[in-house]
Parts: structure tokens; sequence; C-alpha cells
């Protein structure tokens, strides 16, 4: 089973500085280290008379494993180029510069998840529910393109300043295709521990999106509980306790209809466990009081779940985490971006996102997208 694992530390080198600085950003610190690269905090110089944060993540080819870079990279590119949804961390730009490549993202001011739990300890259930329900909506908007993400946990979803989340690092994520309306089952088995379904750690082939859908139960249960629900040093030990009845934190109460979805996700055997769109219209979903009216205040019949809204509806209701905050400045972030330029030594006009891999010829560096 694949794995992240860091190697080494990576420097940031006279190089790295001067082509960010070519684009107006300035590195500011580090935030975290993979294993063929860091992600930093940066500032972008003078966007309309004030500075901008952004994350960048950087990818160090030169030592990467070649497997890495022709297997994930090239497609975790791919899929960023093609996905935009407003739980999903935004994507700025793209570019190569010799052998490193160079993703701006937008900064989620709040950290990851487990940085978030780790300070600010386990969450009520009610935070839980929009949190997972925005989740929820970003991996049903992937699996409707047919793209699995394979490695939903707590380190890869962002917090923003008004308490939305944001699924990040598209490293593990893949196409996959469809017969006769499922998906066909993969055999590459890569992931966290214990994020990751039955079928992956026994080494048999899973479908993609029951495996997504178990993570993010795993995601839910940390979220109210503090604490993974499946320990084990080894695969099979994991298993092992996957066949275990649900134990919950000491004293805590929950709703009825959160003690009854878990189990329906936590299913070991694959074609009964419940699909993102069945968790999307469970009764544990439809307890949010805000979804019980429609922008008019008017009661919405009984029956009726998230997934009879339309679009806009649907960001209305889930683009908050703070009641006293409606949208909380978010939508401009979510659907109409601020974009810079990725070039860094040419001055022509920006294209279109559809126009990929332009090689420039004043330098080594190559614009993947610019958004």
């Amino acid at each position: 089973m694949e794995q992240n694992t860091s190697k080494g530390t990576f420097t940031v080198t006279p190089s790295m500085i001067e082509t960010c600085k070519t684009q107006g950003v300035s590195i500011i610190k580090r935030l975290g280290q993979g294993s063929y690269g860091a992600v930093f905090v940066c500032k972008r110089n003078h966007y309309k008379g004030k500075h901008m944060r952004l994350a960048l993540k950087v990818t160090d080819t030169k030592t990467a494993d070649p497997h890495f870079v022709d297997k994930f990279l090239q497609r975790e590119i791919d899929i960023l180029l093609r996905i935009r949804h407003p739980f999903i961390i935004y994507v700025y730009s793209i570019a190569q510069r010799r052998r490193k490549y160079y993703i701006y993202m937008r900064y989620a001011e709040q950290g990851d998840l487990l940085d978030f739990l780790t300070k600010a300890g386990r969450v009520q259930e009610s935070r839980a529910r929009i949190w997972c329900t925005q989740m929820a909506c970003a991996i049903e908007y992937l699996h409707l393109q047919h793209i699995a993400h394979r490695d939903i946990k707590c380190e890869n979803i962002l917090i923003t300043a008004h308490h939305n989340t944001k699924l990040s690092d598209f490293g593990f994520a893949t196409n996959y295709t469809t017969k006769n309306g499922q998906p066909v089952p993969l055999t590459t088995y890569c992931g966290t521990r214990q994020y990751a379904c039955t079928e992956i750690l026994s080494s048999i082939p899973y479908d993609p999106e029951k495996a997504d859908m178990w993570a993010l139960g795993v995601v839910l249960y940390i979220l109210v509980n503090g604490h993974t629900p499946f320990k084990g040093n080894t695969p099979k030990k994991v298993i092992e306790n996957h066949k275990k009845p649900l134990e919950y934190r000491k004293g805590a109460v929950f709703t009825e209809q959160f003690t009854s979805l878990l189990p329906k996700i936590f299913n070991s055997i694959e074609k009964n466990r419940i699909s993102v769109r069945e968790f999307l219209s469970s009764d544990w979903v439809k307890l949010e009081s805000r979804f019980k009216k429609d922008a008019m205040n008017v009661e919405r019949p009984q029956g009726y779940s998230i997934m009879d809204l339309d679009e806009t509806e649907r960001r209305q209701f889930l683009v908050t985490a703070d009641r006293n905050n409606l949208l909380g400045g978010e939508r401009e972030i979510a659907y109409k971006p601020p974009v810079f330029h990725s070039y860094i030594s040419t001055g022509i006009q920006v294209p279109s996102i559809s126009s990929n891999f332009i090689l420039e010829d004043s330098s080594k560096t190559r614009n993947i997208s610019t958004r």
C-alpha cells in the first residue's frame, strides 16, 4: 500500500526565490513537507493595492521517484486543471521551471483539519455535519467526473478563515472508468492506513467511490470523537478492528441519526456500503436547521434532501459554518478568484485554462495553467 513519507529536508534555493520574485511572489515560511517537496505560505505583492496571501506547493522531480513523477504527479496536474468547486482548494496557476513544479493555491487561514482539532479539540455534531456535508459535495462532484481522491483524511482537508472546508492534495487522485453505470474496480492500493477501507487493506480490487466514502466516514468519526475509529500498526490489525462494534468517546451523546449512519458507512461488505449521494440524502444531513427552510423562509416539504437542491441553493446552504456571517466572504474566493500570471519571463497575454503546456522560448519555464 503506497503512502506518503517524508525524505529529508526540502531546501529553498536561490532559483526558487527568483522564480517567485519575478511573479511578484515572496515566500514567507514553510507550512509543511511531503515526500518530494514542500508547501509554503507566500505573499503576492501589489494585488489591487494590497498584499494577498497564497499557498505554494513545490515539487522537485530531481529527487522524486520516477514512478511518482510519471504516474502520480502528471495525473495530479491533469486533474487539478479540470476541477473547480467551492469545497476544493482553488488552484490559481501551475508552472514548471527546470525540474520543479510550482502550484499556487488559495491559502487556508486556519490550516488543516488535523491542526485545527489538535488546537481546538473535537467539534460538536452540528459543526461536523456542515463540514462533512461540504466534503461530501466536493467528493460527489469528483465522482461525477469519474475522479477518485483516494487520500481523504484530516490532513488533506483545509479550513478557511470563515470555517469552511476545502479538499486538497490530489497526489493519489486518479481517473476511473465505469461499466454498466458502476465504477470499474481499481487495484492500486494507496492512501493512509487508518482511513483505508477493508478492500484496500486486503489488497483486493475496490470500488473507488465506496473507498472515498469510507475515508470520509473516518473523518466524521474523528471530528466528534477526537480519535480514529480503527487503530492498528498493521493492515491485518486494522481489518480486525473493522469487524468490531464502533466505540464512541465516554460520556458522548449523539443523535440517533448519527449512530445509525456510521455503521452504513463502515460496512465491510462493499456493495452494502452507502454511497456519497446516499450520505447526502441521509436523515442525519437533514437535521441541519438551516436546511429546513428555503431562502424565502418557507418550510421545505417532508423528505426533502440536499440532493433536491440546485448548485446555487447548495452553496447558499453550505458555504458557511458561522451562522452570524452567512457566506463569510467566501463567495468571491470560491467562484470569482483573482487571477495572476504564472509566466516568468514574458508579458504575453494569459491563455485560457484549456491552453496547457506552453513552452516559453526565453526560459526553461513551462506554463501549465493560469486561471
